[in-house]
């Protein structure tokens, strides 16, 4: 029962619910942005580095420090590092699109792309379940990573590209 088709679409739908409580970490963010003395883009690397820091502490550091004292190699102690550089730049753009959701001058013909990069953000994790869903396979060690760094890296460009324009057309005006 557990490789029916029906046993894959629970998994997602678990993992949908899953991923949405991560709304609660985009709220989070908002109260930390707001609560930060300073321009915005230290603002968004303080929220961005200090949320990245608390998440590889709790999730990845220990796992990270035990196992790679070992005396031999494995390639999954690579994996949870590039994971976790994944993820820091995950962090700095969720918060950077937090903080340009909340700015009052966004041109409002962005502000609909700003709301889709940050559900395309929270709902990233997602992204092995769909890949496992069409492919008939999940993702695992290397590939797992590009599926992961591949989004990341697309909103984070957008997002960076969107802050950049934004932030000139304040210098400028």
């Amino acid at each position: 029962m557990a490789g029916s088709p029906a046993a894959g679409r629970n998994t997602c739908a678990e993992e949908l619910v899953k991923t949405t409580v991560d709304f609660g970490d985009v709220m989070g963010m908002s109260v930390v942005l707001s609560r930060v003395p300073g321009a915005g883009h230290i603002k968004v690397l303080i929220t961005g580095l200090g949320w990245a820091a608390a998440d590889l502490l709790l999730t990845r550091a220990l796992p990270l420090w035990v196992g790679a004292r070992g005396l031999e190699f494995d390639w999954k102690y690579i994996q949870i590092s590039l994971d976790a550089n994944i993820s820091l730049v995950h962090h700095l753009n969720l918060a950077l699109l937090v903080w340009l959701w909340w700015r009052a001058d966004l041109a409002p013909p962005v502000r609909p792309i700003t709301a889709v990069l940050l559900a395309a953000c929270v709902y990233r994790p997602l992204l092995p379940q769909v890949l496992a869903l069409l492919l008939g396979s999940r993702p695992v060690g290397f590939t797992l990573l590009a599926a992961s760094a591949t989004p990341t890296l697309c909103t984070a460009l957008i997002a960076s590209h969107i802050f950049i324009t934004h932030t000139a057309g304040q210098r400028s005006a």
